[in-house]
């Protein structure tokens, strides 16, 4: 929310990495000793309620399905950690905001011999007359339920689309302009872990149902990958796992600065900018492979390994700690956007459509963070 008001605006925008590097990939089908190939097993619990659409019936947008059980898409995953990676790891902007010109620094790859670090991870296409496409090396599977109910209830919410004329709302941090160098991020809301909560005068013409699915659901998946360099790996670790412990520290004016401690979770779905999406990815277990050679010279292969419980910690911990100790602009806003403090009571709604309707308060800054 705009500064003066008690309230606080669902989100913010982080600012992106000064520089992208691209170089040629590592591809799938080459093999090389020192590449990392296996598979992690993973948990999602849902923190506050989610909702992750299929088809609209009516007013009504129904939550995805499986044999009458809620399922999280493979591919909803993978959109949600390639997104990360081309936060944490400078990658650039696959999908441009229409919204705004995306800075040439930011623009997405165009050639498969040279690519930032998501695209040889995560895969690309190019975009001129016989174009190539360059598969990617991260496959992950569908979240299927294994622990709750599954049942889902139907909330009353108002969806909206982006209005950027309220420029003080689309800034890059520290730049001040509105120049693309920047992700979109939504606050987590502890204060609203049972149920969805509602904007203020929002138009009748908005308000729909959607199905959601409660807290303290977990699903399963896997991800599997092939050929991933040291870096590589160290980056999908990362944002898979995010961190266990963060403290951050909000700087809000005088006695009433936020000092918020916790771990760093994930935002998963729609309805994040009512509280909804929160949840907990740990990875369970991990597992390499041995090299190719061993692999396919004998029929007997062995050199597998498989970590797990505080063995799999100490490895996570030594592969991503370039990333936990990074200090840099990008990431401190990061953890500032992801940390999940439970004793974190602010209000989180957007102003209302009458605030809007004034031009004056397009000039209006947002609290800072």
């Amino acid at each position: 929310m705009p500064e003066g008001s008690e309230l606080w605006n669902p989100y913010r925008f982080v600012p992106t990495r000064d520089t992208i590097r691209r170089e040629a990939p590592l591809t799938r089908e080459r093999f090389v000793v020192n590449a990392a190939t296996g598979e992690l097993d993973c948990l999602l619990t849902t923190l506050t309620p989610l909702f992750i659409g299929k088809e609209t019936v009516g007013k009504n947008k129904q939550f995805i399905t499986r044999a009458n059980k809620p399922v999280i898409p493979g591919t909803s995953l993978k959109g949600l950690f390639r997104s990360m990676a081309e936060l944490v790891g400078g990658g650039c902007m696959l999908v441009k905001n229409k919204t705004w010109e995306v800075d040439d620094s930011q623009e997405a790859c165009t050639d498969c011999r040279s690519l930032c670090i998501t695209c040889r991870m995560f895969g690309m296409m190019e975009r001129q007359a016989h174009a190539r496409v360059l598969k990617g090396k991260i496959s992950i599977s569908d979240g299927v339920l294994v622990h709750g109910d599954g049942r889902l209830h139907q909330a009353a919410v108002y969806l909206g689309s982006p209005k950027p004329s309220h420029t003080a709302f689309y800034k890059t941090p520290g730049s001040g302009v509105v120049d693309g160098r920047q992700r979109k991020f939504y606050f987590h809301q502890p204060g609203q872990v049972d149920a969805l909560r509602h904007p203020t005068a929002a138009k009748e013409a908005d308000l729909w149902t959607i199905d959601v699915l409660p807290k303290g659901h977990t699903f399963r998946f896997s991800v599997q990958f092939e050929n991933l360099t040291d870096a590589e790996l160290s980056l999908l670790l990362y944002v898979v796992a995010l961190e266990e412990r963060a403290e951050v520290h909000v700087p809000i004016g005088g006695q009433d600065d936020l000092r918020l401690t916790g771990p760093l979770r994930h935002k998963l779905g729609y309805a994040k900018s009512l509280g909804a999406g929160s949840c907990h990815v740990r990875i369970e277990t991990m597992t390499l492979l041995p090299t190719p050679r061993s692999r396919y010279s004998s029929l007997a292969c062995h050199g597998e390994q498989r970590w797990e419980g505080g063995e799999l910690l100490k490895q996570i911990a030594a592969r991503t700690t370039s990333y936990v100790g990074d200090s840099s602009p990008t990431m401190q806003a990061l953890r500032v956007m992801l940390v999940w403090d439970e004793k974190d009571r602010r209000r989180f709604s957007y102003p209302d459509f009458h605030w809007f309707k004034h031009g004056v308060n397009s000039a209006v800054p947002l609290k800072r963070v």
